[in-house]
Formats: structure tokens, C-alpha cells, sequence
């Protein structure tokens, strides 16, 4: 996966400052450009501090100042930030919660798609994550000490955002039987080769039968685009089952999203209340809505989902067996296991 010579891309640093003496670019996506630019890179050092809050809003004026050099009325180009860092913030504004409002304010009306690769658990992922959940992006962790760490990269690039088709994308799920909960229906970007799987869960628990229609928006290089499906569920001997697979299904997706949600809760707090039904799906039964309780309602409903899909039981204990030399050794003298 690589850019393609539509696309336009600049780099630049930080560290203490929100931008440091080494800027890249701006520039089309030419051969010499992504040579140039690979060479800038390889001959980066890490210095200083993590001035992140700075970093992203810096990164927001690039992205426009690259919008800017494209033709009008391209609506191909996507404006995207990634933010890659292995840190707190440590210089600059270092709370999360006005970290992320900053964000937020300053690219209300740009709304510059904003990903993030937090390298190692030193990163501040909660942060990160609320970040993304707000700016139509997403926060994945690359884990250091593999060895494929630029593997890792190569994948999130080609999975998130290697030869982008549509932007903005949305799924609305309508159906006689009316809708518990979803999986996550809004999507910043979908990429070529990439697939979308949305989840719905019906109220009744006996069956689903009737008629379902499927309406996805979206905006591609011609503009907006809309496609309708519809189907009927109905057969009058043998109604689709309410089975424990279905549920499991959904569960699986819909607890993913709802984790990262409590984690970057836990840092912004009611930064997120606007959001919460974003994560939730306008479930009637998922939070009582109080932006102090946001962690906790997350953390609750989450398993709440495991125990009714069955992914885990009351009073389950799991253990995690590895091997280790020293607790071996002093297990064979007679002594009790480490």
C-alpha cells in the first residue's frame, strides 16, 4: 500500500514544541516526493518532550494548507492526520480533557478525519482513543518489542486508509421490529479492499420476522451517493430464531467498542456525553446518561452483553499458564510455586 500521486501529504515533528525545525512537505504524492520524504524520516532522532496538544493542532493547520493546494471541488481528497506517538503529554497543555476540546474546537469546521498510532503502553491511549471517537478517526496500539512494528503499520494503512473510495459513511437499519441496539454505524473513511460489518439487535427475544431495509450514505469522488436494500424476512412455518450465535456475534463487536469507549471515558469524562449514543446505538437499556457515571455505565452495560451472550459465566475463574525458568527451578528444589 502507498499513496498514489492524487494524493497530497506533508510531515512534521514534535516534541517540546507543537512543531519542531523538521517539517516535510507540503507536496503531491510524486516517486521523488515519497523518496525524499522516506529519507527525511530515516534521519529523525527522538529528542524532548510530547507536546501533543500542540502537535495535533498544528497538524490541523497543515492539513488545511494541504487541502488548500488541491484543485476546488475535488471531493476525493479526504483530510486525514495521523498522529503517531509513544507518550504522555508532557510540555504544553497536559490535560486531557483540554487537550481534546482544543482538538475538538479547532477542527469543528475542517473535520479532518484524526487517527493515532500509540506505539507501546507508555502512550496515552485513553486519550488517543477519545480523540478519535470525536474526530471521526481511530486509535490503534502498535506493540513495541516484536520486532514488527513497521508491519503493524504497513497493515493499519492498508486495512484503514490505502485508496480511500467513500467518506463518511453511514449505515441506517430500519425493520418492523424495532431496534435494540447496534453495532457502530458511522464510518470516517472506507477504503478499497476494506469490508463493514453492521450488527442489530432486535427487542423480542422469540424471532425476527418482517421487513428489514438497509440505507447506507455516504460521499465518493462524484459526491453523495445512497443505496437502499431492502428484504422480507417472513415465513409463516419456521420465523428466524433468537439463538445464542446471533447473540454472540453481535456481543463480540459490540463489547470492542464499548471497552474503548470506557477507557477513553475514564480520561475525558463529559467531554463524551454527546457521543455516548454513537457507542450505544440509542439502546434503551445501555446508560443512564449522567456524564459522571459514563466509565461506569460502559463498563456495566459491557458485561451485562458477556453474561447474556454467554461469553463468560458468574463465578468463572481463567487462568493464564506461562512458562518461566526461575519459577520452574525452584519448583523442582521442593519449594512452594512462585
Amino acid at each position: 500500500p502507498t499513496l498514489t500521486e492524487d494524493d497530497y501529504f506533508t510531515i512534521h515533528t514534535f516534541s517540546n514544541l507543537g512543531t519542531e525545525k523538521s517539517v516535510w512537505g507540503p507536496s503531491k504524492a510524486t516517486a521523488f516526493a515519497k523518496s525524499d520524504a522516506t529519507a527525511f524520516v530515516q534521519k529523525l532522532r527522538t529528542v524532548g518532550g510530547t507536546n501533543l496538544n500542540d502537535a495535533i493542532l498544528d497538524g490541523i493547520e497543515r492539513a488545511k494548507t494541504v487541502d488548500n493546494m488541491a484543485d476546488e471541488g475535488n471531493n476525493s481528497l479526504v483530510p486525514t492526520i495521523i498522529v503517531l506517538t509513544d507518550g504522555q503529554a508532557t510540555a504544553g497543555e497536559t490535560r486531557r480533557t483540554e487537550i481534546a476540546r482544543n482538538v475538538r474546537i479547532a477542527n469543528s469546521d475542517f473535520r479532518a478525519k484524526i487517527f493515532a498510532l500509540a506505539f507501546g503502553f507508555d502512550a496515552d491511549m485513553p486519550l488517543l482513543l477519545g480523540i478519535a471517537i470525536q474526530n471521526g478517526g481511530k486509535a490503534v496500539l502498535i506493540y513495541e518489542g516484536y520486532g514488527d512494528s513497521d508491519v503493524q503499520m504497513e497493515s493499519f494503512y492498508k486495512t484503514e486508509l490505502n485508496n480511500l473510495l467513500l467518506q463518511d459513511l453511514t449505515i441506517n437499519i430500519a425493520s418492523d421490529v424495532p431496534i435494540q441496539s447496534k453495532t457502530q454505524t458511522s464510518f470516517p473513511v472506507f477504503a478499497d479492499g476494506n469490508e463493514i460489518s453492521v450488527r442489530a439487535r432486535p427487542t423480542s427475544e422469540d424471532y425476527f420476522a418482517g421487513t428489514i431495509q438497509v440505507v447506507a450514505n455516504a460521499i465518493s469522488g462524484n459526491g453523495p451517493r445512497e443505496w437502499i436494500y431492502e428484504a422480507d424476512i417472513v415465513d409463516s412455518l419456521s420465523p428466524l430464531p433468537y439463538n445464542r450465535e446471533c447473540i454472540q456475534s453481535f456481543a463480540h463487536t459490540k463489547i470492542k467498542e464499548v471497552i474503548d469507549f470506557k477507557e477513553a471515558s475514564a480520561a475525558l469524562g463529559s467531554e463524551l456525553t454527546s457521543y455516548a449514543d454513537l457507542i450505544f446505538g440509542g439502546d434503551v437499556d445501555a446508560v443512564a446518561g449522567r456524564a459522571s457515571d459514563l466509565e461506569d455505565d460502559a463498563k456495566q452495560y459491557a458485561l451485562d452483553l458477556v453474561l447474556e451472550a454467554g461469553l463468560i459465566w458468574p463465578g468463572l475463574t481463567a487462568m493464564v499458564s506461562v512458562e518461566n525458568e526461575q519459577c520452574a527451578a525452584i519448583f523442582a528444589e521442593g519449594n512452594p510455586i512462585c
